[in-house]
């Protein structure tokens, strides 16, 4: 998680809980796909965030909880109802 962090947004992590673990089975491109999600709660500067992915993020920003923009990661309702008292 923290050298995802690093490649992905330029930033090192300042504290991190592990909130638990998911099993994502969805469709990609007419293919069922199935993965393993390690979900956890990181505290960042967020100063040194950059995207260092641009082929993949369009674009960065910091929202409140409940006032996420659309569209969102389809994944986002699912992590939000399991870990909402946790964040």
């Amino acid at each position: 998680m923290k050298k995802e962090l690093e490649e992905e947004f330029g930033c090192s992590v300042l504290e991190f809980s592990t909130l638990g673990t998911r099993e994502i089975h969805r469709e990609h491109e007419g293919k069922k796909t199935h993965w393993v999600s390690f979900d956890h709660k990181v505290l960042i500067n967020p100063e040194e965030v950059e995207n260092r992915e641009p082929h993949k993020f369009d674009d960065l920003g910091w929202f409140k909880l409940d006032e996420f923009p659309e569209p969102m990661h389809s994944q986002w309702p699912i992590f939000f109802e399991k870990y909402k008292d946790s964040l």
